[in-house]
């Protein structure tokens, strides 16, 4: 027996963070492999000897057609790696045949926007001490980080799919494999091929980024994941799990040795404790971060196994549900790990789909991200109704006819919907049941949350934490090239519409025509809205006549009594103490009101209606805390002040300018190529370099500003 990758690299390679994507050849021999007969199959040989690369989202059926692999000799053929035979001599190729091998293809992950696989190489030759590792092993996906103990920085990632996916997609799947036995143990077969695929991913995995980090050993390993994948590592059986009443045989959260369990260049290693039999240690390592909150939270997480909790103070009620792997690309006709090729992101830009691939490559698949986003722009565009079904013919809206095709008979096979996809990329498509299993996913995280509101006696009104929302707040479609505001209906603060013009919205008084978007000089680079404040009406005699209107006489006021109240609020926050606190919540809820009884802007096409669902209320003393006090502040600043060229200056005072910055910076980079090469650096951009004129004529009393080089 003999089998080897196409870069000549052993499946016992210490890059096993990509030994799942790389492409293996394997030849099959009977005279050096004992266990082997010509009733196994390909999966089944794969499994036992450790090769990772094939999916059997159904457990190994033959109903879902996921393991498909090439068999190249004795004859050319795709087959389906669970029911086809080996024979002696048989030569196999299983993975991408277009993966490069490289750790390119390797998968990628983003913590708050930003990409995590970055290495400090300033945090080489610590000792073992100073170094922690945490990993969270999903059904479908595992991540691994090495983090520095000194700095809290992680200082290497690694991330790929879990190898056991062969097994099946679901954690049921994995039960039933882990109860079956082999020809040489009875008792624990299908058990010991799961834990030793799990635990010779970690260790390849921790040997490589200590190794990467000149660092020999990790002084803590924590673990978090559901209860099945935690049973699996521990080498437990999950048998309990799969029936009534589904309790576990350990709900740990506490230390292990991890030599016991195989794990080495670890310490010591701890889990985070299960609730439940399927509420595991994903969401309690969460909940644990906000242990003191007594603001009523709701907890999601959401992947295969979908868990989640809601409450605070000392009484919390939690559930799972089975959201399948739909939302980490699994199942899907075209899904795929965040890895190479992937397509991320999907938006409508005008009358296209617009898309980018990490990694920059030619377009392969949809990752759970890229899912997400091409069903919201489909669903925007037209292209489905709101139950989901892709449309055709007349239906069609005329711009997106071009993006719905009909698939192959042989690709739709095992669905009933009708045999329609939509392209989202060269090569790439959303299908019919692509979106059903979308739909189904949510529809079982949504189904969760609603037990939950119904057990704890309340509703998603009640909860007290308040999310200081990023997210954009409307969205722009054509009719022609006309771009249209599709959510005037929607929910805003009604001191939006004061500041900015949006498209098809009433522009202050002006009677003839509503906000257009040929008011903005670059609607490619700045969007299709404008800025309102400032700006007289057309209509006013003190309009100075340009394109679009021009420049006005209007004053513009350097301190508002706004500023005064903020300025007031502000200081009283950072005091902290109850008194303190309260009268900073009434400056505050003093600027809300005012908005609240404002006279709010009226539909252009009825001006009895108002020009959108206006609504803005005062903050509650309940959940009053400082920490959340000043995230008030900061929110109401950002509102109050839009557009008038002193959030910069807020973000330094407040210390956040850099995280704000660099935030905003990998947003706009897909949209922004003047972005593609920007960072704002902590410690530096906060001010700009002193001159070396003004250093002359302070005749050399100046030092320069941190961050730049001598004068």
């Amino acid at each position: 027996m003999c089998y080897h990758t196409n870069k000549e690299k052993s499946h016992n390679s210490t890059m096993s963070n990509e030994v799942n994507y790389m492409q293996q050849r394997i030849t099959i021999n009977f005279n050096t492999d004992s266990k082997t007969t010509d009733k196994t199959t390909i999966l089944e040989y794969c499994r036992s000897h450790g090769i990772a690369g094939i999916e059997t989202p159904c457990g190994g059926k033959g109903t879902c057609g996921k393991c498909k692999v090439t068999v190249t000799k004795p004859y050319y053929k795709d087959v389906l790696a669970c029911q086809t035979k080996i024979c002696d001599g048989m030569e196999i190729i299983v993975g991408r045949k277009d993966s490069t091998g490289t750790k390119e293809d390797s998968m990628v992950v983003l913590t708050n926007g930003e990409n995590v696989s970055e290495k400090f190489n300033e945090h080489v030759n610590r000792n073992v001490e100073d170094t922690l590792a945490a990993c969270d092993i999903g059904t479908t996906t595992v991540v691994c980080y090495l983090i520095d103990k000194e700095t809290g920085q992680i200082i290497s990632t690694r991330s790929g799919a879990n190898p056991q996916r062969s097994f099946g997609a679901d954690v049921l799947s994995r039960i039933d494999a882990a109860a079956r036995a082999d020809d040489n143990d009875k008792e624990n077969g299908g058990l010991q091929m799961l834990q030793t695929q799990i635990v010779s991913l970690l260790n390849g995995w921790i040997s490589e980024m200590l190794m990467e980090c000149g660092r020999t050993k990790v002084s803590r390993f924590s673990v978090a994941g559901n209860t099945v994948m935690c049973h699996l590592l521990m080498g437990i059986s999950p048998e309990k799990l799969g029936k009534a009443p589904f309790m576990p045989d350990e709900y740990f959260g506490r230390e292990f040795n991890p030599l016991d369990r195989g794990l080495e260049n670890c310490q010591t290693m701890i889990i985070f404790p299960a609730v439940s039999g399927f509420v595991g240690g994903d969401i309690t390592a969460g909940m644990m971060e906000t242990v003191n909150c007594n603001e009523l939270t709701l907890y999601l997480d959401i992947g295969t196994n979908g868990e989640m909790a809601l409450g605070k103070g000392d009484r919390y009620v939690c559930c799972a549900t089975a959201a399948g792997p739909a939302f980490e690309g699994a199942q899907i006709e075209l899904g795929m790990p965040a890895s190479k090729g992937a397509v991320d992101k999907v938006w409508l830009e005008g009358r296209r789909i617009k898309y980018s691939v990490i990694g920059n490559d030619r377009p392969v698949g949809l990752c759970g991200s890229g899912l997400i986003d091409a069903l919201a722009v489909i669903l925007k565009a037209g292209i489905i109704d709101e139950n989901g079904t892709i449309l055709s013919g007349q239906e069609l809206p005329i711009l997106f006819r071009s993006y719905v095709f009909e698939v192959e008979a042989e690709e739709a096979a095992q669905s009933t919907e009708p045999s329609l996809a939509v392209h989202i990329a060269p090569g790439v498509y959303i299908t019919q049941e692509d979106i059903r299993k979308l739909q189904l996913a949510k529809g079982a995280i949504a189904a969760g949350i609603e037990v939950l509101f119904k057990e704890y006696g309340c509703t998603p009104c009640n909860i007290d934490v308040l999310t200081f929302n990023d997210h954009d707040y409307d969205v722009i479609v054509f009719d022609g090239d006309k771009p249209v505001n599709t959510q005037i209906d929607g929910t805003v603060d009604p001191r939006l519409d004061f500041i900015i013009g949006r498209p098809n919205i009433t522009w202050k008084t002006y009677s003839e025509s509503p906000c257009m978007n040929n008011w903005v000089r670059d609607q490619g680079t700045y969007g299709y809205h404008c800025c309102k404040r400032f700006f007289v009406s057309p209509e006013s005699p003190d309009m100075f006549k340009g394109w679009p209107w021009g420049a006005s006489g209007l004053n513009w006021q350097i301190i508002r009594y706004a500023d005064v109240l903020l300025w007031k609020a502000e200081a009283l926050i950072e005091i902290g103490d109850g008194t303190s606190l309260e009268e900073a919540r009434e400056c505050i809820n003093r600027i809300r009101r005012r908005a609240m009884h404002s006279t709010y802007v009226k539909s252009f096409n009825d001006p009895s209606k108002d020009a959108a669902n206006y609504l803005i209320n005062e903050y509650p003393a309940t959940g009053w805390t400082q920490e959340y006090a000043r995230e008030a502040l900061r929110f109401e600043t950002r509102l109050e002040k839009a557009m008038e060229g002193e959030r910069f200056f807020d973000l330094v005072r407040w210390g956040i300018a850099a995280e704000t910055m660099n935030s905003y910076i990998l947003k706009e980079k897909e949209n922004r190529v003047y972005y593609s090469t920007a960072k704002f650096t902590l410690g530096r951009d906060e001010y700009l370099p002193i001159s070396k004129p003004q250093y002359n004529f302070s005749q050399g009393n100046y030092v320069q500003n941190p961050g730049y080089g001598d004068f």
